[in-house]
């Protein structure tokens, strides 16, 4: 999952999509391909948007299912290697590679599933104990790449570009999360990402 949240003053655009190129690529239970269609568009599809490439960037997000193990498809995927910033969910990352580079990514935000939960909560201390999970962001512009603390029980990074006041949140819910206790999570995630835009910072 990849929230975007813009800060006052600044738009964001989604480009419009070729459905007959994705159709070829993406396959789906009919049921999916219905739900999707109903859900509520919250930004405007713009088809012509001037681009210039000092006021555009490209965000990847990709459920990676194993950093180590699929890093080479990772480095050699040119969709990723265009990208400014590569957002991934299921890393399956133990501390071995908190230092993993990226040839062009000067950035790196690693974090483990054991680093998200509250320690003093049966509930999340379970949740700890999973093999899987972890999130990571690779980033080019670091120098307009602010990491925020967001600490709220949920396997989750966010960042600020602060060139474009904008801040993205990665997140990942594994099955064994408690729906209902992750959405009431997921709440306070947006109403801290709300604040912080409001404040134009990155400190909660």
């Amino acid at each position: 999952m990849l929230l975007l949240a813009e800060l006052p003053q600044n738009l964001v655009y989604i480009k419009s999509i070729d459905t007959e190129k994705i159709d070829k690529k993406i396959f789906c239970d009919p049921d999916i391909v219905k739900g999707v269609s109903e859900i509520t568009r919250f930004l405007l599809e713009i088809d012509d948007v001037a681009e210039e490439p000092t006021q555009s960037f490209q965000i990847m997000y990709h459920n990676i299912q194993g950093l180590q193990t699929h890093a080479e498809d990772l480095k050699h995927n040119p969709d990723f290697r265009r990208a400014d910033y590569i957002c991934l969910t299921e890393t399956w990352a133990n501390q071995e590679l908190i230092c993993f580079e990226m040839m062009g990514y000067d950035g790196f935000s690693f974090a483990q599933i054991s680093s998200f939960f509250e320690d003093d909560n049966s509930y999340y201390s379970s949740l700890k104990e999973m093999q899987h999970g972890g999130v990571c962001v690779f980033y080019k512009l670091s120098t307009e790449t602010e990491i925020c603390n967001l600490a709220s029980n949920l396997e989750c990074i966010v960042f600020k570009i602060s060139s474009k006041n904008i801040l993205v949140a990665t997140v990942y819910r594994t099955q064994k999360y408690n729906l209902g206790k992750f959405l009431e999570n997921m709440e306070i995630l947006i109403c801290k990402l709300v604040d912080l835009s409001e404040k134009n910072c990155c400190n909660w």
